[in-house]
């Protein structure tokens, strides 16, 4: 399995069990018109601490290709921050970002877009957001990566 096809499975996924998700990174910058690589897939979730079983439930899913820490996935939503699973045969990491519970990050799934991968429907971030999301990393972490896209 690409990049595409991991793309496509876990939005799929998210999407079947209603667990509201945006594409993001460098998948979505390539969307926009910098195409470039990271062999990453990122994505922005929206679950509130309450909600903590469904994303279990939903993970649970996955076939055994795919590996994850419970532990770690329960630690990033208890404290919106951010966890991975990995694609065991391709070695491409999945990166799951929790929104946090401010107007900012709710307005990111308002402003979103829905394109079309491979038949798939995939909620994208905006080029605005991005753009905005990059500049927030750069605050933390100078990085000309950020700064290019």
């Amino acid at each position: 399995m690409g990049e595409r096809d991991i793309l496509v499975e876990i939005a799929r996924l998210l999407a079947k069990n209603k667990i509201p998700y945006l594409l993001t990174g460098s998948f979505a910058v390539s969307y926009y018109g910098y195409p470039r690589s990271t062999h990453d897939i990122d994505f922005i979730l929206e679950i509130p601490k309450e909600s903590m079983a469904e994303i279990l439930k939903v993970l649970a899913e996955l076939n055994k290709d795919y590996d994850y820490s419970v532990t770690d996935i329960k630690d990033a939503i208890s404290r919106a921050s951010q966890f991975n699973i990995f694609h065991l045969e391709s070695g491409i990491k999945l990166d799951f970002w929790i929104a946090k519970n401010d107007e900012f990050e709710k307005g990111k799934f308002v402003r979103s877009k829905t394109v079309r991968i491979m038949k798939q429907r995939i909620a994208v971030i905006s080029a605005e957001d991005l753009i905005l999301n990059k500049l927030l990393w750069c605050r933390e972490v100078r990085s000309e990566r950020h700064m290019r896209d």
